[in-house]
């Protein structure tokens, strides 16, 4: 079954356990704040573009969904769908089950959630560009166990102010990062690189203005410091010509099994201290 149209009058939708597809805008519009209630027995739910677009609804529940359309969310949880103050106050959740297919989040899947916390399910191979995009709230992303996450895209935690940590723990597969994937990320103090990670995209810790720490796993190779960006300058994951480099780290760290790389009173040094690859902004001098 395909459910579309719009509401100005119900509370909560109880949605029958066919249900296969949201269609694109199906809810629109409501005057009151709705809890989405699907039956646990669906699975292989559709949903499209811009489906909840300016709807007032708090709690997804979704156990399983094989298609996530670009901008799903967006202006789902805007100041066009809710008050300013109950965007402050209400508890807001998203929950994709663990009967989830889906593979990949489209760009821009969640912008602008205002959610605490979210796991990512083990089906996700990969993160689009912009899927946490300006979710302010965002405090703690994680993966659930098995993951198969192998990519993050460009700026996929781009503007959650309050994201302090990401754990990738279970996130074993994770191989590539986009560009700028924490951009003004400013609640992260510290950040270690996961172990299978082989590539980096340019300026990653832009605006991240409390990042103090940083740390090399084992495996980090000098060329995951650079990489060229869309106008094929080259950027260092650290800063770039025009200066993005995260202003108060004060020391880099290096895994003590890393062949490439020593940190020495938490300056970056390469293994035989012949080349300096980065000096701390604000490294007492």
């Amino acid at each position: 079954g395909v459910i579309g149209g719009t509401s100005n009058s119900i509370t909560r939708l109880e949605l029958p356990s066919h249900l296969s597809k949201f269609a694109s805008y199906s809810i629109t519009t409501t005057t009151n704040v709705l809890t989405l209630d699907i039956n646990p027995a669906a699975s292989d739910i559709s949903i499209g573009y811009y489906a909840f677009a300016h709807a007032k609804i708090i709690k997804y529940n979704f156990p399983g969904v094989k298609e996530l359309a670009t901008s799903a969310f967006v202006s789902a949880f805007t100041t066009t769908a809710f008050t300013s103050d109950e965007l402050k106050t209400l508890d807001f959740e998203v929950v994709l089950g663990d009967k989830s297919p889906i593979t990949k989040t489209p760009n821009q899947a969640f912008n602008g959630l205002p959610v605490e916390s979210f796991v990512i399910p083990a089906s996700i191979v990969e993160l689009g560009s912009n899927t946490f995009f300006n979710c302010t709230r965002l405090e703690n992303v994680s993966f659930a166990e098995g993951s198969e996450l192998t990519t993050v895209g460009g700026t996929v935690f781009g503007l959650c102010q309050k994201l302090a940590s990401v754990d990738f723990s279970n996130a074993t597969k994770l191989t590539s990062f986009g560009i700028q994937p924490f951009q003004n990320c400013s609640a992260m103090t510290s950040f270690t690189f996961p172990e299978s990670v082989q590539s980096l995209g340019g300026i990653f810790f832009e605006g991240c203005t409390n990042l103090t720490e940083i740390t090399l796993n084992k495996n980090f190779t000098p060329e995951m410091l650079y990489s060229l960006d869309t106008s094929n300058y080259t950027n260092c994951i650290f800063g770039s010509a025009n200066n993005y480099a995260p202003v108060n780290v004060e020391n880099i760290y290096v895994h003590p099994e890393n062949p490439y790389f020593v940190s020495e009173d938490g300056i970056l040094y390469s293994a035989d201290k012949s080349i300096l690859y980065f000096f701390p902004p604000a490294k007492d001098p």
